[in-house]
């Protein structure tokens, strides 16, 4: 399934009355008489910069700005830390498909899709023919490469055998093998 990464920008607005004002609580030395008449009106407060950013999975794109839209849209409310409930404004969506790295099943579905729409029957059963054929060239290779890793191995024989003629020392025959017994008790002459 095709995946999205979201991109939403969107404000918030609120409304605030300043309620329980008071400044007779902490009058200085010196004042008695204190008459509060303040009243202070309800005002709109707007802010801008939210932004939230989010991976997606959806059939389609209309289907993951659809999901999107769940997550964050017009009028939603909500409440932040100071206890004030804000409304959601102004929302958009950025929404990006993510693109899924190559890999030969993802080939071999995509191909299958598009000979079937023009090949008929026997589209698909070419399709898995083909990477048939080259999943078995895949293992050949793959066998062949292990194959010439062990002959590379095998050239620390050549090379001993090499210092053996321009030494003669027998010793460097047998370096790094492991050491031969006959099955015999070993005894010395």
């Amino acid at each position: 399934m095709p995946r999205f990464t979201a991109t939403i920008s969107f404000d918030l607005e609120t409304e605030v009355e300043p309620e329980g004002v008071r400044f007779d609580r902490w009058l200085p030395n010196g004042v008695t008489e204190l008459e509060d008449e303040s009243y202070f009106q309800r005002t709109e407060v707007r802010s801008d910069g939210g932004n939230v950013t989010c991976v997606i999975e959806a059939d389609t794109q209309e289907d993951a700005e659809s999901i999107a839209s769940e997550i964050i849209s017009e009028g939603n409310e909500v409440e932040d830390d100071n206890g004030l409930t804000w409304i959601i404004y102004n929302p958009s969506w950025d929404l990006e498909e993510i693109e899924e790295p190559m890999t030969l099943e993802l080939a071999k579905k995509i191909l299958a899709g598009l000979v079937v729409n023009t090949e008929g029957e026997r589209g698909p059963e070419a399709v898995e023919f083909i990477f048939g054929y080259i999943e078995g060239l895949d293992r050949r290779v793959n066998d062949l490469v292990a194959q010439v890793a062990r002959l590379t191995e095998g050239t620390g024989a050549i090379g001993r055998a090499e210092r053996f003629v321009a030494t003669g020392d027998t010793e460097v025959l047998t370096e790094g093998l492991p050491e031969a017994s006959d099955g015999g008790d070993e005894t010395t002459a």
